[in-house]
């Protein structure tokens, strides 16, 4: 070796070394660019900033076996977690979307609006549905959040969203006439058929056989439309009394909300419940109830209501198909709240 070329060795080795020394150290307080190996999905045994331990993969797995119920709204998807409220009706046939396509980017949902207008949309990245799964606050039902990526039809802002093709949104002026005085007389008697609320349901009227029985009934809203060559009413009728705590100066309200029926070549018929919920507004107990939209879904195009509910700690939402004539059942529901 010649005298050149050790001499150029032994300068870059100082040069090495003096880089080494003089190199500032790294700055504990500044992030780190992320490893580009590190996986987006946390696995099970990580943990947030928070401390939240992620859901496990057998937790997991199982979670994803059922269905959820889905808003579209702006670029978020937000969808509840649900399985069939009724085990005589499919909700794959309804067009409910399976919580495992949401893992999927080639799945499609469709989110729907009046007059037949549709939004399509996808999910962006299936690493972030995963981490938002392992990651829900299981102390509360406050539903899943994640990104959604335009597909086709950008007019519908927000919705129900379901499975491509197998939803239809009817327009609220089908179903929302408002029905006359004999129809008001209708409600009335059939608000009377249906069973007060049970002696002893509500910690601060136990001790009362019916609370409202010396309250009159009076008629919040009454609807009426023909469809499906069926004649249709839909009852909200309530009746009021004085709070039951002393010192309390709101009223407590109880309501008796259902849906009729007779056939619509026959107006000489009476119309027959098929469905009714009653409920109070007081505290713990409040269950009030709201029919909001009306959807036909699946193949055969089942009318649908979405009802929406109230509760002391929280609400949600039902769905209400009717499976034949003179029939509605509550086919699948979520709850939000703590």
């Amino acid at each position: 070796m010649t005298r050149l070329r050790v001499l150029l060795l032994l300068l870059g080795a100082i040069a090495i070394v003096a880089l080494w020394r003089w190199s500032p150290a790294p700055d504990a307080t500044r992030p780190t660019a992320p490893d580009p190996r590190t996986p987006l999905v946390h696995q099970a045994g990580d943990t947030q900033p928070g401390g939240w331990q992620p859901m496990s993969d057998s937790a997991f797995a199982s979670t994803m076996t059922g269905f959820v119920i889905m808003t579209v709204r702006g670029d978020s998807l937000w969808f509840d977690f649900t399985s069939p409220d009724d085990s005589t009706v499919s909700l794959a046939m309804l067009g409910f979307i399976p919580a495992r396509s949401l893992l999927d980017t080639a799945a499609r949902f469709e989110a729907v609006g009046e007059g037949g207008i549709t939004r399509l949309v996808g999910i962006t990245s299936p690493q972030v549905m995963d981490s938002a799964v392992r990651y829900m606050d299981t102390s509360c039902n406050l539903g899943v959040e994640v990104p959604v990526r335009d597909v086709s039809g950008r007019t519908v802002h927000g919705g129900p969203a379901f499975l491509p093709g197998m939803a239809e949104l009817l327009p609220k002026s089908l179903w929302q006439a408002e029905g006359g005085e004999a129809h008001r007389t209708v409600a009335l008697e059939l608000a009377r058929k249906i069973p007060p609320i049970p002696a002893g349901a509500d910690s601060t009227v136990q001790d009362m056989v019916d609370p409202f029985a010396e309250s009159p009934f009076r008629v919040h809203t009454v609807f009426t439309f023909v469809i499906d060559d069926t004649d249709v009413l839909v009852g909200d009728v309530r009746r009021s009394m004085p709070h039951p705590v002393p010192g309390v100066e709101a009223a407590v309200n109880e309501q008796r909300i259902f849906i009729a029926e007779r056939p619509a070549n026959d107006p000489a018929a009476e119309f027959q419940l098929a469905w009714s919920n009653q409920g109070t507004d007081m505290g713990e107990s409040t269950d009030i109830r709201e029919l909001e939209t009306l959807l036909r879904l699946g193949p055969r195009k089942v009318l649908t209501f979405i009802v929406g509910r109230q509760y002391g700690d929280g609400g949600g939402d039902a769905f209400l198909a009717r499976t034949g004539p003179g029939r509605w059942l509550q086919v699948a529901s979520y709850y939000v709240g703590c």
